[in-house]
């Protein structure tokens, strides 16, 4: 046993904290006194946080005051350690109320206690009161005793977001909020992370909650990994795993087969990947990546959801030659967002709008994003005075298709088929750039071969079972 260092860092919500290791950074066993009589041996092999970016190994340990001395008298703790019985640090003299309304915490707790912050979550929300309660709560229920403070930055709620926070903020004190004008979610994030005094930023949504008490340890030590400030870091994000909220056909396909969500299914753990996979749903930066949050963080352009993280994530790749997202499977969220066909297809929509502003941003990936055939065509010099019309009907198919698809989940039991998958695979990529085309209205007949060549790909991917088995003898439905 060589240099033994540590501490007992203090009493706090009638729980012990404390830390010891020594220069082979092997787990020692402590044992536990009260008023001189042995209680407990505990293993000191916990994470904490202040430690590890101090250098140090996973040596802290936690010890929960047993309830028969919730007695409102004065009891005295110490820990030892050894075969000689080695007290670390001074015993404390504590008092707990029955209903742990009073505690005498010493002046020597670490900074798992004190106004230190080393990582700062932000989340963005709007007109989402019930939710982001639920969402706040289970988030401080894990950041505990850590030196973590929560940002909710609430983007111009009319609903009663503003009084749940105030209430919440009352109740926990590493909670703060923000109120700004309607301004879009990217926006949202850069005042949260202005605000955060932490290193590290994690980026969540108003519907993503922690699994269990490693979510924020996951993504802490990805970053020990990597010190460098184009190092990003993205969790996995999974749906709920209760009777109450089990995911039905559309959720398992889109973020399953399908990854019109998230891009999870081939991704491998510890390896870096693409800034389009960088899903603010669960992903975490340093907080000096950028000078200025404000000016240089999320674009202000995205109004809506789709692409404004993913623009960040871009544009910090062509700042930082090493920028990659690394991918940490132990950092889970759960995502409490049902989808139905019809709520995921406006979703759809409104990410092919935002695909517009992204190029608008950067033209450079526009054939990247539509593929060069398609790129072409919306390229093409204007003509045909009736082209504007034609792109209405074809337009109108469109809406047709979704709305067949609608109606095959409310009354025809999406999923009983083989041909769904392909079927909502199909629609909900045509719905996508349906959101895209249906902005392109400078050049009328650009726009209309567009939506014909969008048409002639449905039905090539919906593939020669479904169109015998369902469209065949659909009326009209040849001309494409």
């Amino acid at each position: 046993m060589q240099n033994v260092r540590g501490n007992v860092d203090g009493l706090v919500n009638g729980v012990l904290h404390g830390w010891i290791t020594d220069d082979n950074a092997d787990p020692f066993v402590v044992a536990v006194e009260i008023d001189g009589i042995r209680s407990s041996e505990v293993l000191a092999n916990g994470f904490r946080m202040d430690l590890a970016a101090a250098g140090l190994p996973e040596c802290a340990f936690e010890y929960e005051i047993p309830p028969h001395f919730h007695d409102g008298e004065m009891h005295s703790i110490c820990v030892k350690y050894s075969a000689d019985n080695v007290e670390l640090g001074e015993p404390i003299d504590f008092v707990i109320e029955q209903q742990l309304l009073k505690e005498q915490v010493p002046h020597n707790v670490q900074s798992f206690v004190s106004s230190e912050v080393l990582m700062s979550i932000v989340i963005p929300t709007f007109n989402r009161a019930g939710l982001i309660q639920e969402t706040a709560e289970n988030l401080l229920g894990v950041v505990g005793n850590h030196p973590i403070e929560l940002i909710v930055v609430d983007d111009g709620s009319v609903d009663e977001t503003s009084d749940v926070l105030m209430l919440l903020q009352k109740r926990f004190p590493k909670l703060k909020y923000e109120k700004t004008g309607n301004r879009g979610p990217g926006m949202a994030r850069n005042t949260g992370a202005t605000m955060a005094r932490g290193d590290l930023v994690v980026f969540l949504g108003d519907d993503t909650r922690a699994v269990n008490k490693h979510l924020f340890q996951a993504h802490f030590k990805a970053h020990q990994i990597d010190n460098s400030p184009g190092h990003a870091v993205l969790g996995k994000v999974i749906w709920p795993d209760d009777r109450f909220s089990l995911p039905n056909f559309t959720m398992s396909l889109i973020q399953g087969e399908g990854q019109q969500q998230f891009g999870y299914r081939f991704m491998k753990p510890w390896q870096k990947y693409s800034p389009w996979c960088f899903y603010t749903a669960n992903a975490s930066v340093k907080t000096s990546m950028v000078d200025d949050w404000m000016s240089e963080g999320f674009s202000d352009k995205f109004t809506l959801y789709g692409f404004e993280d993913g623009e960040f994530a871009y544009r910090m790749s062509k700042r930082y030659p090493d920028f990659g997202v690394f991918y940490t499977p132990s950092a889970v969220v759960e995502h409490h967002h049902h989808y139905d066909v019809a709520g995921f297809l406006k979703r759809q929509v409104s990410c092919g709008h935002m695909m517009d502003v992204l190029f608008k941003i950067h033209p450079e990936l526009k054939n990247a994003l539509l593929g060069p055939a398609l790129a072409d065509i919306l390229s093409a010099p204007r003509s045909g005075s009736e082209a504007l019309l034609l792109a209405q009907h074809y337009s109108t198919v469109v809406e047709g298709l979704k709305s067949w698809a609608i109606i095959i989940d409310k009354h025809y039991g999406l999923g009983s088929q083989n041909w769904h998958a392909d079927f909502l695979n199909a629609i909900f990529q045509l719905a996508y750039m349906d959101g895209y085309l249906m902005l392109q209205t400078e050049n009328p007949s650009a726009q209309t071969t567009a939506y014909r060549h969008l048409l002639e790909d449905f039905r090539t991917r919906m593939g020669r079972s479904i169109e015998s088995e369902a469209i065949g003898n659909v009326p009209g439905f040849g001309f494409i």
